[in-house]
């Protein structure tokens, strides 16, 4: 994850909710369909998608691409206009919680990296939409993930043009 998250996290407003961006990496071909890619946490190993907190000046859809490369060794076309988004609570170290909004963008994967920056953290893995939303951790993005169904992702990727 990049940029400095203790900046974000001690922000005023104590119960605002922060914002965060998020790729939803996909690929489809005739051998396994349409797929999408999740990593895990650093720490607790549960399984999500990449996402990362603002870096300003760059827009939400560039910080999501970076996220991607980041947590998982993949690069693509990303969409500058999202899919959806969810609410999670983000877990400090001091066991404290932050409400956060993570606003969700497509990201078609042209290529992934053998070793990426935190490939030694994180483990990646193709799922199917109906597989990847039984098994994510945060019940925002399984609600996610179950309402658009691969049915609405796909739905969405053909309005942009871009399956």
């Amino acid at each position: 994850m990049s940029g400095d998250v203790s900046d974000v996290l001690d922000a005023p407003a104590e119960n605002a909710v922060r914002e965060q961006y998020g790729a939803l990496p996909w690929r489809h071909n005739r051998t396994e369909g349409f797929r999408i890619l999740l990593v895990t946490s650093r720490v607790s190993k549960h399984w999500l998608l990449p996402k990362g907190w603002p870096m300003p000046p760059k827009p939400g859809f560039r910080v999501a691409a970076q996220e991607a490369l980041e947590e998982a060794g993949v690069h693509g076309d990303i969409d500058a206009q999202p899919i959806g988004s969810y609410d999670y609570l983000k877990l400090r170290s001091d066991g404290s919680s932050v409400p956060s909004r993570v606003t969700i963008y497509p990201l078609k994967v042209r290529g992934t990296y053998a070793t990426w920056p935190e490939s030694t953290l994180r483990q990646r893995r193709w799922f199917t939409v109906e597989a990847a939303a039984e098994r994510v951790y945060e019940p925002g993005l399984r609600q996610l993930l179950t309402e658009l169904g691969e049915a609405g992702i796909k739905a969405a990727l053909r309005a942009r043009g871009q399956l």
